[in-house]
């Protein structure tokens, strides 16, 4: 089974860093550190008593890891009014610190964003970085759960720069697992799997096993998010196994919840709803809201795509219930779409077309163009603003170095060896990078090369020769053969190249068409438009680019239908883009959905098309990519699929 995952929602049930249980283990970090006094002191008064309010402090602490926010709240007002002496900041900040985090696990956002900045102010003015960047990071938390990705993003980028600084490894490591929440949120895909890579290897150095966990659960999502549902599995095994007992309490409702994800990714719909109900059991028992949300949310998907919208839409009732009143608009937008696919697939499409208005919305607000080019530039800048700072410290360095070496040659002899080693690392660091980009790109193209090798279609394409040979002429049995030859041969020779001309991949589709229509006979015809401004022998696209496309349109909507299938592929530019459209007059992706139990997104082709997509558009502007669009004729009715790919005119091809 293939299935449409949706990683920013998923977060929500199983990052919980930042609402209720996730909250308490940041809890703990802070309340490990005193807080300082916010009045005006010298900065050699920070934390002179380490003594006062210890027990109030740790009931405090223990009050919100069991979840009684009241108390804890009662408790670090108490400290906040006894805090008054210089010499008793570190309280204060751990008091304000506790206030933002009970704030926060009871959804009350703006009043914990307050909290925590209050914390930051105190630990800005007696110079303390460690507790800078807790509260920075606490402060990012908070946007995100508000939806401001790009404050959240600002706040993260400065706490991650602040503990690389102190060589916090421990702190560095959450830094990064929360930036791939952020780019997960992005889309951005290779991207946060790299940035959680980079936290559990640093968690298996330090021993963290809290965040070492994390870190695990979010790689996992991730990789489902990548169709990998077996590694996933294996990624949360291990992180319950390192989780420890008594910093996540009772937080084991979204282990469960990403196990039925995970399961239900590999086709076991009833293994899946059994995780289901036991997560949301379990959240209900730790009055954990937002899980039970989001839990919900997922098994009314799953009964969606089983045709039981009755119960599916009850789930989805409360599910939006809760996410609204928690706050989580990430929730409520994918409630909204799940609601809108629901009405659409039972033709209540007056209900269907208010719930994909609400989604719209919603997704334009949380995450839309201007905000994910916004996001782009505050990580160059980062990384631009980082490397210029490291470039500055080589250049003092450097001149230091030649300022002794007048005096003493053998220190310059020294320095030189040192910049050179720097320059090396620079330079093998650079290359990595290129490298691990390549990599990337010929994953894409040799995922996209096995998917048009497919053993079994090839089986079934050989299996049709002798049933040719033996019901029809040899002639057309022979030109069978001749197209599906000439494909194979096109297929080896175009999958070792970045470019084709697009006269090559239309040859390709020829091919590939004559040999599927040879396979159903009767079933569909099919033509293929090209405008006739574009040179053919010029212009260029990569390789197989529309195969996957033409696949899908004939095995999940015209061959369902059975007989007057009609394919078109049109080829047009408009000013510098080629524009390529795959129509069919199939049964619908509804439809389709309902007989097989996938959809268009879930086509792991598709999935591949649209990720090399992004890597070819990359830069470019913000309409090239891939949609698809569901046709339906005067009634309403649906009556087939238009599948869009725009690509930036390439014209070098020599």
């Amino acid at each position: 089974m293939k299935m449409r995952t949706r990683p920013s929602a998923r977060f929500t049930a199983m990052e919980h860093g930042r609402s209720m249980l996730g909250s308490l283990a940041a809890a703990v970090v802070l309340f490990s550190c005193e807080g300082p006094r916010e009045e005006a002191a010298a900065v050699t008064d920070f934390g002179l008593d380490s003594t006062s309010y210890r027990k109030e402090l740790d009931d405090a602490r223990d009050a919100v890891m069991n979840g009684d926010h009241a108390r804890s709240d009662s408790l670090a007002r108490v400290v906040i009014a006894g805090s008054s002496a210089p010499e008793r900041s570190k309280q204060l900040m751990m008091a304000y610190s506790a206030l933002g985090h009970c704030k926060q696990a009871q959804r009350e956002l703006d009043s914990a964003y307050h909290y925590f900045e209050r914390g930051l102010r105190i630990a800005e003015r007696y110079e303390q970085d460690q507790h800078v960047a807790i509260a920075l990071n606490n402060m990012a938390t908070v946007m995100q759960d508000k939806g401001d990705y790009e404050m959240a993003l600002l706040h993260l980028l400065r706490s991650r720069d602040l503990r690389r600084a102190l060589g916090d490894s421990a702190g560095l490591a959450k830094s990064w697992n929360n930036l791939g929440i952020l780019l997960t949120r992005k889309n951005d895909t290779l991207a946060a799997m790299e940035a959680f890579r980079t936290a559990v290897a640093i968690n298996e150095r330090s021993g963290d096993s809290s965040s070492w966990s994390k870190s695990l659960a979010n790689r996992a999502v991730v990789e489902m998010d990548m169709l990998r549902y077996d590694t996933a599995l294996v990624l949360l095994q291990r992180a319950m196994a390192v989780r420890p007992r008594a910093a996540f309490g009772r937080s084991t409702a979204y282990f469960a919840t990403n196990m039925a994800l995970a399961h239900e990714g590999l086709g076991r719909t009833e293994e899946a709803k059994r995780f289901y109900e036991q997560a949301i059991q379990e959240a209900i028992a730790e009055e954990d809201l937002v899980t039970q949300g989001a839990t919900r949310h997922y098994l009314a998907d799953l009964l969606i795509r089983e045709g039981d919208h009755r119960l599916a839409r009850n789930h989805l009732d409360t599910s939006l219930s809760l996410a609204r009143s928690n706050g989580a608009l990430e929730d409520v937008k994918e409630a909204h779409l799940s609601f809108a696919r629901s009405f659409e697939a039972t033709g209540e499409f007056e209900q269907a077309y208010r719930h994909y208005r609400a989604y719209h919305a919603l997704a334009d607000s949380l995450m839309n163009a201007d905000k994910d080019r916004t996001m782009s530039e505050l990580l160059v800048k980062n990384e631009v603003d980082r490397t210029r700072r490291e470039n500055a410290a080589l250049r003092a360095s450097e001149e230091v170095a030649q300022a002794e070496a007048r005096a003493h040659q053998w220190q310059a002899a020294i320095a030189v060896v040192l910049a050179l080693a720097v320059a090396i690392v620079a330079w093998a660091l650079h290359q990595r990078t290129r490298e691990r980009a390549r990599r990337r790109e010929a994953e894409l193209e040799q995922q996209a090369l096995r998917l048009q090798m497919d053993p079994h279609f090839l089986f079934n394409a050989l299996n049709t020769i002798p049933g040719l040979y033996a019901s029809a002429d040899s002639r057309t049995a022979t030109a069978y053969v001749g197209h599906l030859s000439n494909l194979l041969r096109l297929i080896l020779e175009t999958s070792r190249k970045v470019q084709v001309p697009l006269r090559q991949e239309l040859e390709l589709l020829e091919h590939y068409l004559h040999v599927s229509a040879s396979r159903h006979p009767d079933v569909f015809s099919y033509a293929i438009h090209v405008d006739p401004t574009i040179d053919a022998d010029t212009v260029t696209i990569p390789p197989m680019l529309l195969q996957p496309l033409v696949e899908n349109a004939i095995l999940h909507g015209l061959v369902p239908r059975k007989q007057g299938g009609m394919l078109e592929v049109d080829i047009s530019r408009v000013n510098g883009t080629l524009t390529s459209r795959v129509r069919d007059n199939g049964i619908g992706r509804a439809a389709s959905a309902r007989a097989n139990g996938t959809t268009l997104e879930g086509s792991r082709g598709i999935a591949i098309t649209a990720e090399r997509m992004r890597q070819y558009n990359q830069g470019r502007t913000a309409q090239d990519g891939l949609r698809i669009l569901d046709l339906h004729d005067d009634q309403g009715r649906p009556c087939g699929t238009e599948v869009v790919v725009r690509t930036v005119i390439n014209e070098a091809w020599s």
